[in-house]
């Protein structure tokens, strides 16, 4: 007969896992080999597993999700002018009990700003920054939102219709940025445009997940890409409708 590897969960909370026969869980292995060895079994909250945490007696926090891309990395990939970012992404609601930043303080009320893609400089007063904006409700959609600034002035805030995510948690989502115009667009819809603005110079880090003023990400990127501006094409509206469609 084939075995399985089933769990259920008591009443008391408990869940045990066990070798199994059709559905049956007191099924003891074949002879000669009884029993059966389960490593990095983990369990926790949500629609969608994270990185495994190793444990021994102790529970343990894990460390959030992020990518920090510096030095020579950094300068390989963005030439300080333009450039596009695209990223196919699922976002988890934003939790009731933290602030999907740090592991701590206060509970979410409203919204938060959890971060796909930040290029910062030494401070936060020059950054270009992809973002979504997330509510603590389960059914209420998500949009994209591209902040821009510069010397700490503000040059862009362009958002996205929560309309244009087909599903309340899924979202392809892409902006450009160069020296006269930003622009934003998710799912395919028609670009959220601005023409007025500066870009930032002397950005030298970009943070995947994660930024210096915004909050960790509460989900997954799928795919993340981006483009210089000098490998694109004058229309970036309709180009960037193009890399969102579904």
């Amino acid at each position: 007969c084939s075995s399985d590897l089933l769990y259920k969960q008591t009443t008391n909370g408990n869940v045990i896992f066990s070798l199994a026969d059709g559905g049956t869980i007191d099924y003891a292995g074949q002879a000669g080999a009884a029993g059966g060895y389960i490593f990095g079994a983990q369990l926790e909250i949500g629609s969608f597993a994270t990185t495994y945490i190793p444990t021994t007696t102790a529970a343990v926090t894990r460390e959030a999700d992020d990518v920090d891309v510096t030095g020579s990395n950094f300068s390989n990939v963005y030439d300080g002018n333009d450039g596009l970012i695209y990223v196919d992404t699922v976002i988890e609601h934003a939790p009731t009990n933290k602030t999907g930043a740090l592991p701590s303080i206060t509970p979410v009320t409203e919204k938060l700003r959890p971060t796909l893609v930040s290029i910062e400089g030494a401070t936060i007063a020059n950054r270009i920054a992809l973002v979504a904006e997330n509510t603590t409700v389960p059914t209420a959609s998500r949009f994209g939102n591209l902040i821009v600034y510069t010397g700490g002035v503000l040059q862009a805030n362009l958002g996205t219709p929560d309309t244009h995510f087909t599903t309340t948690s899924t979202g392809r989502i892409a902006a450009y940025f160069n020296t006269s115009s930003f622009g934003i667009t998710t799912n395919g819809n028609v670009a959220s445009a601005d023409v007025t603005g500066t870009v930032p110079s002397n950005l030298n880090v970009m943070y995947i997940g994660r930024g210096t003023a915004t909050n960790y990400l509460n989900g997954t990127i799928l795919k993340l890409s981006y483009y210089s501006r000098t490998s694109v094409n004058a229309t970036p509206g309709e180009e960037l409708r193009a890399l969102t469609q579904q």
